[in-house]
């Protein structure tokens, strides 16, 4: 059971879900990513295997719902951040090592 199998968390994550899938298909129809990373606190949920796979699964599985495939012509893949724990501290870092060259 995703995050617990607690009536009121069910809803929020169900929500959630629905919420995010709705987002993220916004995202897709006007930049038109090749993909979207998830990241922060959902790439460490994900990683740790505490319902995080699960729950993004269920936002995959959602996002086409919403999203405008006949307008872009395809669907965007929604993947967990690779870099788990530390993607925000190594995006920072990276922005800054970046000014610093400029």
């Amino acid at each position: 059971m995703l995050f617990g199998d607690h009536p009121a968390a069910q809803r929020v994550v169900a929500e959630a879900t629905e919420q995010l899938a709705l987002t993220l298909a916004q995202i897709t129809v006007l930049p038109d990513p090749q993909r979207i990373v998830v990241g922060g606190v959902m790439a460490r949920r994900s990683l740790m295997q505490c319902g995080g796979v699960a729950f993004l699964d269920a936002v995959r599985r959602r996002v086409p719902t919403y999203a405008c495939h006949a307008v872009i012509g395809h669907a965007t893949p929604v993947v967990a951040s690779e870099l788990g724990f530390d993607s925000v501290a190594i995006g920072g870092l990276a922005a800054a090592l970046q000014s610093l060259s400029e």
